[in-house]
C-alpha cells in the first residue's frame, strides 16, 4: 500500500461510540465482538475525526494509521459515514441543515468565537447531514416528519375522549390536551413548536400541567385492550404506549409535545427511511445500519439535556407535513441497493448497497464493506480475502466482489454499477 495509491482490501478496526440510548453489549453482541456491558450505541466506519477508522493492515507508521489520515494524504474527502446503531432508548428529536445553511452557521459562529467543541455550538462543520436507515431486523421504530396539524390535533382529542370513557375523572387534562389542539389547529405548525420547545416563564406552568395530562390521558388509553377495543381506539394505542415510553425518561421534557405532532414509522428488515435536511426524526428503538454525509451537525428539539436551540432549529426544519413512508431500493438479484439522492440535490450523493449472496459493486469512490451476518469472500483485482460477521474492509480501488451467505453492506459514493454476478472469485481465498 502506498501513500499515493492505497490498493486491495484494507482491514479496519472500528469505534464503538457509548451512549445512554444504547443498548449494552448491543453492537458486540451482534458482531460477535468481546461481550461489553456497557450500552453500546454506534459503530463508526469512515475518516470523520470524532472517530475514524483504524487501518488494522498498516504495516508501519509510514503509512497512513486512519482513514482520516488516508483522506488527508491523498487530498479526496469521503462523502459518506457509514454507521450500525443499535438503539435502546429513544433519541433526541433532531434535524440537520443543508449545506447552505450549514455553511452560513458554522461562518456566524466562528465570528461569535464560539469554540468548536462548546456544548452550545451548533454547527461544528460545513456540510449538510442527509441520512439514510436500513433496518436489520423488524422492528425498528422512529419517528419521522411532521403530521398536518389537523391529523395531529384530531389524534390527540380522540385521546382525550377515549381516556374520559375510560376515567370521567380526566376532564381537567383533556381540557389542557383541547386547548393545546387549538393552538395546532389556530395558529401555524412553526409557532406551535416554537412555544413548545421555548423557555418562557409564562407558560411553563401550563406546559408542565398539559405534559402531566398527556401522560394521564395515555395511562388511561392503554388499559383498553387492543384487542378488544374498536378499530378507532386502537389506532390511539402507538401514541399512547410512545407517550408513555418518552415520559419515563423525559417526564417534563417539551420534546414531548414535539413528539406527538410526528409520524411513527416501523420498519421491517430491510426497509429504510431517508431522511433528507430539515426533516425532524428521532430512532426509538431496534438495530440499523446508516449511510450520511461525513458530519456532525445536529440541531436538537427535545428528549435530551444537550443544548436545544429553538430559533435555530425552526430555521432549519422542514414543516411540511404528510405520511412517512419507507424508502424503496432497486432489487438486483437478491440484493438491494439503495440510492436517495442521485442527482445531489442535498449533498455529494452516497449509495449503501445490502448484499445476501452474490455481488460485484464498481463506485467512483473508496468502498466500505461490512458482514453483519455469515461469511462472504471478498475480491478487489488480485486481493483476496474471507470477511466473517463483525469484519469490515476499505476498498480505495472502488471496486469489489462479494460471494457467500448471510448479510453484508456496501457503502460508497456515486456508484457506476451494482450487479448480482461476480468474475473474480475463482477457487479459495487468498490473504488480501
Amino acid at each position: 500500500m502506498s501513500l499515493e495509491n492505497p490498493t486491495g482490501l484494507l482491514q479496519l478496526k472500528n469505534n464503538v461510540l457509548k451512549y445512554h440510548w444504547g443498548v449494552p453489549g448491543g453492537i458486540s453482541s451482534k458482531l460477535g465482538y468481546a461481550p461489553e456491558n456497557s450500552p453500546e450505541a454506534e459503530l463508526w466506519i469512515g475518516a470523520h475525526p470524532k472517530a475514524p477508522s483504524i487501518i488494522a493492515t498498516s504495516a508501519t507508521t509510514a503509512q497512513p494509521q486512519t482513514l482520516e489520515d488516508l483522506e488527508r494524504l491523498s487530498g479526496k474527502k469521503m462523502p459518506y459515514l457509514l454507521k450500525m446503531l443499535a438503539v435502546g432508548e429513544a433519541l433526541s428529536i433532531q434535524a440537520h441543515p443543508t449545506l447552505q445553511q450549514a455553511t452560513a452557521g458554522f461562518a456566524a459562529e466562528n465570528s461569535a468565537n464560539i469554540p468548536l467543541d462548546a456544548p452550545h455550538r451548533n454547527y461544528r462543520d460545513t456540510n449538510s447531514k442527509p441520512e439514510l436507515i436500513v433496518a436489520l431486523a423488524d422492528g425498528f421504530a422512529a419517528l419521522c416528519g411532521f403530521r398536518s396539524p389537523q391529523e395531529s390535533s384530531q389524534l390527540l382529542r380522540s385521546l382525550c375522549d377515549t381516556a374520559l370513557a375510560v376515567d370521567p375523572h380526566l376532564a381537567d387534562a383533556a381540557a389542557a390536551v383541547t386547548k393545546f389542539c387549538q393552538k395546532l389547529t389556530h395558529e401555524s405548525l412553526k409557532t406551535a413548536v416554537l412555544w413548545a420547545l421555548r423557555e418562557d416563564a409564562e407558560t411553563a406552568a401550563f406546559k408542565k400541567d398539559l405534559l402531566l395530562s398527556l401522560q394521564k390521558l395515555a395511562a388511561a388509553v392503554t388499559t383498553v385492550a387492543p384487542q378488544q377495543a374498536p378499530k378507532a381506539i386502537k389506532k390511539l394505542h402507538g401514541l399512547a404506549g410512545l407517550l408513555q415510553n418518552l415520559s419515563k425518561g423525559y417526564p417534563q421534557d417539551s420534546g414531548i409535545l414535539v413528539a406527538a405532532l410526528l409520524n411513527e414509522v416501523q420498519l421491517k428488515s430491510g426497509q429504510a427511511l431517508w431522511l433528507p435536511p430539515g426533516t425532524p426524526h428521532a430512532y426509538l428503538c431496534g438495530y440499523g445500519v446508516e449511510i450520511m454525509s461525513s458530519s456532525d451537525n445536529v440541531l436538537r428539539g427535545g428528549l435530551t439535556e444537550k443544548h436545544i436551540d429553538p430559533n435555530e432549529l425552526a430555521k432549519v426544519l422542514n414543516f411540511k407535513h404528510g405520511g412517512a413512508h419507507p424508502f424503496t431500493p432497486v432489487v438486483i438479484g437478491s440484493n438491494y441497493r439503495y440510492n436517495p439522492d442521485p442527482e445531489g440535490i442535498y449533498a455529494a450523493p452516497f449509495e449503501l448497497v445490502r448484499v445476501v449472496s452474490e455481488c460485484a459493486v464498481q463506485g467512483v469512490d473508496p468502498l466500505s464493506v461490512l458482514v453483519v451476518s455469515g461469511s462472504f469472500e471478498l475480491a478487489s483485482g488480485e486481493h483476496r480475502v474471507t470477511a466473517e460477521r463483525g469484519d469490515s474492509y476499505f476498498v480505495p480501488g472502488g471496486e469489489v466482489q462479494l460471494r457467500g451467505a448471510g448479510e453484508a453492506y456496501i457503502a460508497g459514493g456515486a456508484l457506476r454499477r451494482v450487479t448480482a454476478k461476480t468474475s473474480l472469485l475463482q477457487g479459495a481465498a487468498k490473504e488480501a
